[in-house]
């Protein structure tokens, strides 16, 4: 979950996640539409809280002219709305959402010749969508994505037990993330003594944040971990994706976007940019 409105959430602590706010995300989304020289861009995002947070995000961090169009879920078609978005003549397109709209928006798009590039973001980081509108038509355009960034102890024991295991990394975003979440909540529960929702997530940071042993993933860093929570030892979980260090908003404040780009009918990752949200 990557909607800034979820830092202010009232959840009653109840809410972590172990990815970053599109706070961070829109900053470098601007940072490669102007690295990329784009004065104007059209913005076509997914109504809700997840388009609507990281169009904001962007539209307050980029210096040029941004044209912002809304679209539902489970539209027909998107003619209307890339309309709107390439009012201003824009002839770049920025892509919020998810890969079954945007193989039907980015299509018409192309074929209505009103954008001929485009930039992504992690929803529509997708191989399915590359396949369905062709790598040749999309080949070495960008997008961005919370990423792991330069490889840590915890992402390099990580990478090599998912390879172990499926004999390749994973291309789509967030298992990683989905992976950290999992073994917080378990090893908070340990510590905790207790599967009581509020016992757990009063353990949360416990686990989480310095000081501590620390725990990194893999069977052998998990077992080590959930041994130590049991016992009442002080212990500090490093995921896989982030830190998952938890300021008091349950955010992670600290870590990568990376920027990846579509080539050789691949999705390639290209460079790490570090962010830091405390500092706001």
């Amino acid at each position: 979950a990557t909607s800034p409105a979820l830092t202010s959430a009232k959840d009653d602590d109840y809410l972590f996640r172990s990815t970053t706010s599109d706070a961070a995300q829109g900053v470098v989304l601007a940072q490669l539409a102007q690295q990329q020289k784009l004065d104007k861009v059209g913005v076509l995002y997914i109504e809700g809280a997840y388009g609507q947070g990281l169009a904001d995000a962007f539209k307050a961090s980029y210096t040029g002219d941004a044209q912002m169009a809304s679209y539902k879920d489970n539209q027909t078609t998107y003619v209307a709305e890339l309309k709107k978005a390439a009012a201003d003549g824009a002839t770049t397109l920025i892509c919020i959402g998810y890969p079954t709209q945007a193989q039907v928006y980015v299509r018409e798009a192309l074929e209505n010749k009103l954008f001929s590039n485009f930039l992504f973001v992690d929803g529509t980081k997708s191989e399915d969508l590359l396949k369905a509108i062709g790598a040749d038509k999309l080949e070495g355009m960008q997008g961005t994505a919370p990423t792991s960034g330069p490889e840590t102890d915890s992402l390099k024991a990580w990478n090599e037990a998912y390879q172990a295991e499926y004999g390749a990394l994973p291309t789509r975003p967030y298992v990683r993330e989905a992976y950290d979440a999992v073994v917080a909540i378990a090893l908070a529960a340990e510590k905790a003594k207790s599967n009581d929702s509020t016992k757990i997530r009063d353990a949360m940071r416990d686990i989480a944040n310095p000081p501590g042993d620390m725990i990194i993933p893999g069977l052998a860093g998990i077992k080590q971990g959930l041994a130590d929570a049991k016992s009442g030892k002080d212990i500090n979980y490093e995921g896989a994706a982030t830190t998952v260090n938890w300021d008091a908003n349950g955010d992670v404040t600290t870590g990568y976007i990376g920027i990846w780009a579509f080539k050789g009918g691949k999705i390639v990752e290209e460079n790490a940019v570090p962010f830091d949200l405390s500092k706001k």
